[in-house]
């Protein structure tokens, strides 16, 4: 059975939290939604016609599913079928960002999650917030993904800071020839967009530190990059260009 790739939930829990998260989008986005080519949009369209609980027009989505009927949906199809759990939340953070409430960029992990109760109570069940509305540190890779965390080397969070350090480590584990191609073109002192190529790889097929399997990817839905993907990107460049040593990297 194919699980998430952070959280490590009881199966039951799982599609309950993915489906309050398409709940929270939906109730941002209403059945019929057009995106105006914005990021939190183009992402909340890509999951939801992806995994069929609404039909992509070009410029968004239509006919999204009522609640009963995406409810019975999520609890009826195998996990493979569905969305992790991940990138559910990653897109309700991107509605939440552009059509919501959400807290700014912090450099300390424990600061307040100033989202609205909705959301809140999806968190605090995912054990990323505490009962007074504070981030646990638990949350830190999934605060970098947000965009909620600075953690850029000399400055910004050292919790923050650690945990890009450890994903660049692990990411080197098992990485796709494909990967491994474009950041051997690339070095920590080129421009972005000479990156993109390596951002879009790890957009579809990179999670928190790991390379799912071909299986596991069906899970996946291909946001493009984040601020985490930005992060541990950059800092395997400046590791290679470190000379730091790895056999998977030789």
């Amino acid at each position: 059975m194919t699980k998430s790739f952070f959280f490590d939930l009881p199966d039951d829990e799982e599609r309950s939290l993915i489906a309050a998260l398409v709940d929270y989008c939906a109730g941002l986005s209403g059945e019929q939604f057009e995106h105006m080519y914005m990021s939190a949009g183009e992402r909340l369209t890509i999951l939801f016609s992806d995994f069929g609980f609404a039909r992509e027009t070009g410029v968004g989505f239509e006919a999204l599913e009522k609640k009963e009927a995406r409810h019975r949906m999520i609890a009826a199809r195998p996990f493979e079928e569905l969305p992790c759990l991940e990138d559910a939340l990653h897109c309700a953070f991107y509605m939440a960002d552009q059509y919501d409430i959400s807290p700014d960029e912090q450099g300390v992990w424990r600061s307040k999650a100033a989202f609205s109760t909705e959301l809140k109570r999806i968190l605090n069940r995912l054990g990323l917030i505490d009962r007074d509305g504070f981030w646990t540190e638990y949350s830190v890779p999934v605060q970098l993904r947000g965009g909620y965390l600075i953690a850029d080397g000399d400055r910004g969070c050292e919790q923050g800071n650690h945990c890009v350090e450890r994903l660049a480590l692990s990411t080197i584990s098992d990485m796709p020839e494909a990967a491994k191609k474009l950041l051997d073109m690339s070095d920590s002192f080129s421009p972005d967009h000479e990156r993109y190529g390596c951002y879009g790889i790890f957009g579809a097929m990179w999670r928190f530190g790991g390379w799912p399997s071909e299986g596991e990817r069906s899970r996946i839905a291909n946001l493009g990059c984040d601020p985490l993907i930005t992060k541990v990107v950059d800092q395997i460049l400046i590791n290679q260009h470190n000379s730091y040593s790895h056999p998977d990297l030789e």
